[in-house]
């Protein structure tokens, strides 16, 4: 957030999620909240709800989810459903969509996320386009017509669709 605030003076972070969950994790983000003086710059929300949910990705400029290991990253299929352009880390396992173009993939540094939240802020037809292909990308890969048809197909005995990605194995 400090590199992102040299370039965008009046960005600010929202961080969604219940501070209850890893007592030390919070106390540790709080801690460099305070060290670094971004105490007007972010903001934790706590839990959100479905419809609350709307209203952050209706008023967000970029969704970052950066992961060390997620099951299947959700949230970031909300944002992108949602039309928010989206960053990942390799830790959200979201390949298939970065490789789609309907995410930007970062590494899991500071540098790198920061360096890519100001290249979404800086670049605002590129934001744009990354945001619809995202959309498109949960239309057409996550919807539940999609899954089902690939559901059909491997139920069928169709040895060249994968159970664990959208796109067909090559024999």
């Amino acid at each position: 957030l400090p590199r992102v605030l040299q370039i965008f003076p009046g960005a600010q972070l929202v961080i969604c999620g219940g501070r209850g969950q890893d007592i030390d994790y919070v106390r540790q983000l709080d801690t460099q909240i305070v060290v670094l003086g971004l105490l007007d710059h972010v903001v934790w929300v706590g839990f959100i709800d479905e419809i609350g949910k709307r209203a952050a990705f209706a008023s967000c400029s970029v969704f970052v989810h950066p992961s060390y290991s997620e099951g299947m990253a959700l949230a970031v299929l909300e944002a992108m459903a949602a039309g928010v352009p989206t960053i990942v880390t390799p830790g959200c396992y979201m390949d298939a969509a970065v490789a789609a173009g309907a995410a930007m993939l970062a590494s899991q540094t500071s540098a790198s996320l920061a360096e890519s939240i100001i290249q979404i802020l800086g670049d605002v037809a590129g934001a744009r386009r990354l945001a619809e292909s995202g959309r498109q990308y949960v239309a057409t890969v996550h919807s539940w017509d999609a899954m089902a048809q690939r559901l059909d197909k491997i139920y069928a005995g169709d040895a060249t669709v994968s159970p664990y990605r959208h796109t067909t194995m090559n024999s």
